[in-house]
């Protein structure tokens, strides 16, 4: 894949990241904590954790959209096999 097609994918993936976690602390806001094992027993916890985790992913997805965008400035990596 070039890197030119990572942008627009990135981005999303950044923005989708920002969203999910935007909705893990509203629920975590209703919870009143994210931590313990009685809030575990919530039904919001679940959904909570899933956007956590979700919000995890794509950030790190993200995180390749922005090298994408700044390879050209910093130089090729080779370890990276990205040149």
């Amino acid at each position: 894949m070039k890197q030119t097609t990572l942008y627009q994918p990135g981005a999303y993936s950044l923005i989708g990241g920002a969203v999910c976690m935007a909705g893990f602390w509203l629920l975590a806001a209703l919870l009143g904590s994210f931590a313990g094992a009685a809030v575990t027993h919530d039904p919001l916890w679940v959904p909570a954790q899933a956007l956590h985790i979700l919000a995890a992913l794509l950030t790190l997805f993200g995180i390749f959209g922005l090298y994408a965008g700044q390879q050209e400035k910093m130089g090729c990596w080779a370890w990276l096999a990205l040149c």
